[in-house]
């Protein structure tokens, strides 16, 4: 996190652990009104990469998964990086910024990824940085973020993954179950920002954005399942973070065979864990009719659930949710209860 911008937060009453918010000292914010609250949330805990130079645009469309060519100056997308078995190393919002692009992900994977990625620069005219303390990140949502927003800075995008910029600031609307953004900019402009929205919101710890992404189904890979699924399985290819029409890049061959000729046996669930203690990203569930057997899944996103008990992602075999209970505990049996997601996904289980 940009020193500025941590010394900025904590003068907000942030209390922070390695860079991320953890709770604001002055706020009042419970979290079964989190459906309820406007919130505004520093997203430090998400890191920046930036890519510029002559061959950018062409070096990115050879190495992920989604159309390159798409992303322009009102337009954002979710893609991924993956390797040439398909398996994702990072997954991402790419946007336009300045003279190059800026992929937003998990902190934890970006050096990685950086390394990776300049692997395969080679000759080509592209340049790859950590902009993660050049950008500050804050996100906003819930009933009142439309007009707040609008008031602080004029036109905001009215569909999900377009972008509006003021100045050097970059707004994306994101799917939420209330209206949700996402705001980029230098501090200077972010910190008055800031001040102007904490006015009539509510500040509150970054983690929170987990469960908003949880309930809009959005995934997001972190260290402890970094080359475990290919992009289908995070259902990247039901919230357009997926195209089967572009040319070729790492992994396709895998990820088109299994479009095209395979039949889809993992897949993304919502679900919902009555227990006090969430089960940690990577986790494995289990089939209650033989939970001492082979995992039945991948715990991808999880967070406390409002009304209590834990909410997550988790990527399931299709088959086991069809034919068999699912545990996320072992030793005490808690089951997993599956909710709708809230896209459609073609009659998939």
């Amino acid at each position: 996190m940009n020193e500025y911008w941590q010394t900025f937060l904590q003068q907000q009453g942030a209390a922070l652990e390695q860079g991320i918010v953890t709770e604001f000292a002055s706020s009042k914010f419970e979290v079964k009104d989190i459906d309820r609250t406007t919130l505004l949330v520093d997203l430090s805990h998400r890191g920046l990469l930036k890519a510029s130079g002559a061959d950018a645009q062409a070096f990115l469309q050879g190495q992920f998964c989604n159309d390159v060519l798409a992303v322009d100056s009102q337009q954002s997308q979710l893609s991924a990086y993956c390797t040439p078995k398909g398996r994702i190393l990072a997954s991402f919002r790419l946007l336009q910024a300045d003279d190059g692009y800026l992929l937003s992900m998990e902190h934890d994977v970006v050096e990685a990824t950086l390394k990776r990625l300049r692997m395969f620069v080679l000759r080509s005219q592209v340049i790859f940085a950590d902009a993660s303390n050049d950008y500050v990140q804050i996100g906003i949502a819930g009933p009142e973020a439309c007009p707040l927003l609008e008031a602080a800075i004029g036109s905001i995008p009215d569909t999900n993954n377009a972008v509006s910029r003021k100045a050097n600031l970059i707004c994306i609307r994101i799917p939420g179950r209330s209206p949700r953004f996402e705001i980029y900019g230098p501090m200077a402009e972010i910190e008055p920002l800031w001040t102007t929205l904490s006015a009539a919101s509510c500040p509150v710890a970054s983690h929170h954005w987990t469960w908003l992404d949880i309930q809009a189904g959005l995934p997001s890979i972190t260290a402890p399942v970094v080359e475990a699924f290919v992009p289908q399985m995070i259902n990247l290819h039901w919230i357009d973070g997926l195209s089967f029409k572009k040319g070729c890049y790492p992994g396709q061959e895998i990820v088109a065979r299994t479009h095209y000729l395979g039949k889809l046996k993992r897949r993304t669930y919502l679900a919902h864990i009555d227990s006090p203690t969430c089960p940690a990203v990577g986790d494995e569930v289990h089939r209650l009719s033989d939970p001492q057997g082979q995992s039945a899944g991948k715990i991808l996103l999880s967070h406390p659930a409002p009304e209590g008990g834990c909410d997550v992602l988790v990527v399931m075999q299709i088959e086991a949710v069809e034919s068999d209970e699912i545990i996320a505990n072992r030793d005490v049996q808690t089951q997993l209860q599956f909710k709708a997601l809230p896209y459609s996904v073609d009659g998939a289980a």
